[in-house]
């Protein structure tokens, strides 16, 4: 019985560490999923509109939009239930408030000229923003998603770069590979954000590539010349560090 009782408290020890490890890799990957939602709105999707443009409702209901945030969504939503010990839903008064203006937004479906349109777009926006926002709110890993978003753009100012050379420049500045020349703007300005917390951080490795990325952000921002944008950069500076 003795024996009986080792072995069953050996096993014990071994699923313990396992199951440690299956939580350790599965919060890693939920916490990684706003970086692959901005990733997908930020580069693939403007990439295959830029190559394969069309116009109107038919951009919102390309068969990879839908696949990709229902995919997405399914994947949040399983594993914050599968981490539901490890997270915690106590929102903040911000993304209640924003919850609360979703909501009231929704109602605006009752009087759409397109009915079945508006609830498509309306959930898809519900599902960008569960994406988007549950991870970093519940898991509390803030760092590790903000170097996260970081990557994802600082590679999209990256990548815009030669599209400043290789596309023309339109009459009121350059769009890159984006639609308009204001989302060039507000990515570029995001990307500054975001370099600029890289850089207020503690490390060399941080304040390296966090300076990379501000150079390659403001040269991505002036071409664009979104005044708005280069507002929101101007006041960026203080909200990189908190």
């Amino acid at each position: 019985m003795a024996d009986a009782r080792s072995d069953s408290s050996n096993n014990d020890l071994v699923r313990e560490p396992a199951h440690g490890r299956a939580a350790d890799f599965a919060a890693s990957i939920y916490v990684l999923i706003p970086a692959l939602a901005c990733s997908f709105s930020l580069i693939v999707s403007p990439l295959l509109l830029f190559w394969f443009p069309v116009q109107g409702v038919e951009a919102i209901s390309r068969p990879e939009n839908q696949f990709f945030w229902a995919a997405l969504f399914i994947l949040c939503i399983g594993l914050a239930v599968s981490l539901r010990r490890l997270l915690d839903f106590a929102l903040p008064a911000n993304i209640m408030w924003f919850i609360v203006y979703l909501l009231v937004a929704g109602l605006s479906v009752a009087w759409s000229i397109a009915p079945e349109i508006s609830v498509r777009r309306y959930v898809l926006q519900v599902m960008v923003f569960v994406c988007a926002v549950l991870p970093i709110v519940s898991l509390r890993r803030t760092p590790i998603a903000t170097d996260h978003l970081f990557v994802c753009f600082g590679l999209t100012a990256l990548l815009n770069l030669p599209f400043l050379f290789l596309t023309q420049r339109g009459e009121l500045g350059h769009a890159g590979f984006f639609t308009g020349k204001n989302l060039l703007g507000e990515m570029s300005a995001l990307a500054f954000m975001f370099a600029l917390h890289q850089v207020s951080r503690t490390g060399v490795i941080y304040r390296l590539r966090g300076g990379i990325g501000v150079v390659v952000a403001l040269t991505v921002l002036i071409a664009s010349e979104s005044k708005t944008s280069l507002g929101l950069a101007l006041l960026s500076h203080t909200v990189a560090g908190s």
